[in-house]
């Protein structure tokens, strides 16, 4: 008896060793994999907390899955700014309003399948003010802007994408009308939101077939948004959304299809 137990008790010590062997070599193959996909900025945008929806995520998320789809639609991604656009009378019949006010690039992430479900011609993504205003790391927006257009590719290959800088605040009119009812919120100054765009620009250059669109021509000379295109300091105007479109048109190298009378 007293041998049948020594052996068994080896045999479960052996098995302790092979398991604690094959744990470690699993941890080092996903450290591999973690590392080259930017390590733990990359590790923490994946496994940290999820962000919490703005109010009508929900709604305009399942209004967006009952609607039809077509390879030929031109998608147009983002915040309040694209949800507040006339999108089909600004560029034609093809194209899709996917805005969602007051989101971000989690939600973004968190919707992507309704996106890639229909694969589209061409997304035209326009995200982070919002991430900057709640905080967020210039390093983690970045990773999660990878993470959008990694997925893209991954499962709509044809679908060509267009990452839009990201649009600067009017400094007065922002403290004027935002501020009083977000006091706690991160001012997005001209710095941060510069520091973004040459992170995004550099990032459409690590992809092919993907085009950085500079919206700088909204911006005054100091670099702030333009008086004229905005009314509360952050989002655009009937002018400034009508300037904004124009810049796409004009710039944008896929062809964008323009309303009649344009």
């Amino acid at each position: 008896m007293k041998r049948i137990r020594w052996r068994n008790g080896r045999s479960l010590h052996v098995l302790l060793i092979l398991s604690v062997l094959a744990n470690v070599a699993g941890l080092a193959c996903a450290a591999r994999v973690v590392q080259r996909r930017g390590g733990l900025r990359y590790l923490m945008a994946k496994l940290g907390p999820r962000a919490v929806h703005p109010s009508g995520f929900h709604t305009r998320c399942g209004l967006f899955a009952l609607l039809p789809d077509s390879p030929d639609d031109v998608y147009f991604v983002g915040d309040s700014i694209i949800q507040a656009a006339e999108i089909a009378e600004l560029f034609g019949p093809d194209a899709r309003n996917r805005g969602v006010a007051g989101d971000t690039t989690v939600g973004v992430l968190d919707r992507l399948d309704e996106i890639v479900a229909g694969r589209p011609r061409e997304v035209y993504l326009m995200i982070g003010i919002n991430d900057l205003q709640n905080g967020n790391s210039i390093p983690d927006i970045v990773c999660r802007y990878r993470r959008i257009i990694e997925r893209l590719r991954e499962r709509s290959t044809s679908t060509y994408v267009h990452i839009q800088s990201v649009l600067p605040i009017h400094p007065e009119r922002y403290r004027l009308s935002i501020l009083p009812d977000y006091p706690h919120i991160t001012v997005p100054t001209r710095e941060l939101v510069a520091r973004l765009n040459e992170h995004l620009r550099q990032l459409a250059t690590d992809f092919r077939d993907l085009e950085y669109i500079d919206l700088s021509t909204l911006c005054d000379d100091a670099g702030w948004l333009r008086g004229e295109y905005t009314d509360d300091g952050l989002h655009l105007n009937g002018p400034g959304i009508v300037a904004w479109a124009r810049t796409l048109r004009e710039t944008a190298h896929a062809q964008i299809s323009q309303a009649a009378g344009q």
